[in-house]
């Protein structure tokens, strides 16, 4: 059930990551995404994928567990109001020589 304090434990959520995180596409901020080089591709690992990996990976019996999901969606939800935020795996443009 969706309660207040789980609503309010989601926009803290949503505040951090607002905070941490680049002011628009392509900035980093304090919250630095994985970037991992692969070739000529770069392997984004948006702040909002990798929480969404801890939110599935989280095992049953933790406690609190409402509220650490609802923190998760939280950053989850901004990190989805970037344009950019499907793009994983990209090519990285090289300058003509």
């Amino acid at each position: 059930m969706i309660t207040l304090p789980l609503i309010l434990t989601a926009i803290i959520g949503f505040t951090f990551a607002e905070l941490l995180s680049g002011k628009f596409e392509g900035h980093r901020g304090k919250w630095k995404s994985i970037r991992i080089k692969v070739k000529d591709y770069t392997v984004h690992v948006h702040h909002w994928l990798y929480a969404s990996f801890v939110l599935a990976a989280m095992p049953s019996n933790v406690d609190h567990r409402s509220f650490i999901e609802a923190l998760l969606v939280g950053i989850i939800v901004q990190g989805l109001t970037y344009s950019d935020f499907y793009k994983v795996v990209y090519k990285e443009d090289r300058p003509a020589a």
